[in-house]
């Protein structure tokens, strides 16, 4: 999941939207755990809610199911609205 990251010199704590992103995206329920009991569960629906401003379509809705969210709640959801691309 972090292969491009140097372990050693990662800022857990400020790198936080990153991970988060990451771990939702390629993790699966065990690292979803994982997260949530690093950062807490209001910290991760926090970043979702405000910071997090990509997650594939998929993601979105394994994460609106599991913290029992709502896709408008999400601010990749509400980004993503904002940008739509045209259709021909």
């Amino acid at each position: 999941m972090f292969w491009d990251f140097d372990f050693e010199k990662l800022d857990w704590n400020r790198s936080y939207k990153t991970v988060i992103e990451r771990v939702l995206d390629k993790g699966d329920t065990r690292d979803w755990e994982e997260m949530i009991r690093f950062y807490g569960r209001e910290n991760v629906i926090r970043a979702l809610k405000e910071d997090i401003t990509y997650l594939s379509d998929i993601t979105m809705e394994a994460v609106c199911k599991y913290f029992q969210l709502s896709k408008e709640k999400l601010r990749c959801y509400t980004k993503k609205q904002l940008h739509q691309g045209h259709w021909i």
